[in-house]
């Protein structure tokens, strides 16, 4: 029950991250005179989005598998075994890896923040801004691991369709 109820919340949280910030970002850099219009700071934000993802994604992949097999090389599990407690190592993993993601983006995404309150730093805002997108999306990949882990096997591809619904 507790693996669910932390995917749950952390896949709100992802979802009302990246909505969020999609919705309000190029309002506020157009707002906030870094840019000079409003086809400007939309197309900002949707750079720096889609570099975000494209950077995020599979990095999130990437780490999640390396804790992934730190993990149970440390408790001397194989994930080829299976089983309960390799089941229970894996989600143990991918849960700490996406909370250490959710808190690299929020340092982030509030030292580009902490950039703009103390001055107009036009570019270094932009890169930790996609930093911390690329690390907001570099959950994603241990939220629908977790999911599969967490949904019976005939259930699977039901569980995944939904997730993909936000």
């Amino acid at each position: 029950c507790a693996p669910y109820v932390l995917l749950v919340l952390g896949y709100a949280a992802n979802t009302a991250t990246v909505m969020g910030i999609s919705t309000f970002a190029a309002n506020f850099l157009f707002s906030l005179g870094l840019l000079h219009s409003e086809l400007n700071a939309s197309s900002t934000f949707g750079l720096c989005a889609a570099l975000g993802g494209m950077l995020g994604t599979p990095l999130g992949g990437v780490l999640t598998d390396i804790g992934v097999r730190w993990s149970l090389r440390t408790a001397n599990v194989s994930i080829k075994d299976g089983g309960e407690r390799s089941r229970h190592i894996e989600m143990r993993s991918i849960l700490g890896t996406i909370t250490v993601m959710i808190f690299i983006a929020s340092a982030l995404i509030v030292g580009s923040v902490v950039l703009l309150y103390f001055g107009r730093y036009r570019l270094p805002f932009l890169i930790l801004l996609v930093l911390g997108i690329a690390t907001t999306y570099a959950t994603a990949s241990g939220i629908s691991r977790v999911a599969m882990l967490l949904v019976p096997m005939p259930m699977r591809a039901f569980a995944l369709a939904l997730l993909t619904l936000n």
